[in-house]
């Protein structure tokens, strides 16, 4: 009695059953990862359209301010816009800046404040200015998003 040679029949008939396996591995595999990748772009699109809605409130709050003349700091309504835009400033805002971002925020901040004090040298245009910078801030923080 000797080892006898596979013919080709059974050797056919072994790849057969494991390709099936092998296939199904494969498939689950490339669902995996087809999974995560299309997870990856929902996170990043829902971060996207967060901290998009967020900096648009804010330079909105930013952009009434810089419209007040310099002896309007005193009105009731200058008071108000200025607490709406501390109220974002200090809250929903601070979750989704980067540094950059971050860093503009605050020289608006500092400007408007400075803008409140009498015999400021601080202007609405400079209001503006600060405003315009704060949006290009924002907008290179949201294309570092998609660029992900």
């Amino acid at each position: 009695m000797g080892i006898q040679k596979p013919n080709e029949e059974s050797r056919v008939t072994g790849y057969l059953k494991v390709a099936p396996a092998v296939l199904t591995t494969v498939g689950v595999l490339v669902g995996a990862l087809q999974y995560n990748s299309n997870y990856e772009k929902e996170i990043r699109k829902n971060t996207y359209n967060t901290t998009f809605d967020i900096y648009q409130e804010f330079t909105e709050k930013c952009a009434v301010l810089s419209h007040y003349e310099k002896d309007s700091v005193t009105t009731e309504s200058f008071n108000r816009d200025y607490k709406d835009f501390e109220k974002i400033y200090f809250g929903k805002f601070l979750l989704v800046q980067d540094s950059t971002v971050s860093d503009q925020a605050q020289k608006y901040y500092d400007l408007v404040n400075n803008f409140k004090q009498k015999g400021s040298p601080v202007s609405n245009s400079d209001l503006e200015d600060g405003l315009l910078n704060l949006i290009s801030a924002s907008r290179n923080s949201l294309n570092k998003i998609i660029e992900k």
